[in-house]
């Protein structure tokens, strides 16, 4: 895998961002197969979904972190599947408008 570069601009190889901002992720010799890796690309897209319901209702650094961590995981199987990389977006962008909708009823109601 070709190395990271964070937003600040720091450059790490995969194991050292695993290691430092994995949450207990360990690297795995695994090797998948296109099915293995579109199955885990729309899993990941949901759980991404889910980390940023959950900011739209609170914010932490540990959530925010998740959501990144995530967020950096669907990248990375992305860049073997770029073929699908429309219906994914399109996926997060449907699902982002639902949280959106979802989010603000719930909180009208904690606000009553």
């Amino acid at each position: 895998m070709k190395d990271i570069a964070l937003r600040n601009g720091t450059v790490m190889t995969d194991a050292e961002f695993v290691q430092q901002r994995g949450g207990g992720d360990t690297l795995t010799s695994f090797v998948a197969t296109k099915g293995d890796l579109v199955s885990l690309a729309n899993q990941l897209a949901d759980e991404l979904l889910t980390d940023e319901f959950i900011l739209l209702l609170q914010t932490s650094r540990g959530d925010r972190l998740r959501r990144d961590y995530m967020s950096y995981r669907l990248e990375r199987v992305m860049a073997f599947l770029p073929e699908l990389d429309t219906d994914i977006q399109e996926k997060l962008r449907v699902g982002r408008k639902k949280n959106k909708e979802v989010a603000a009823k719930e909180l009208v109601k904690a606000a009553a």
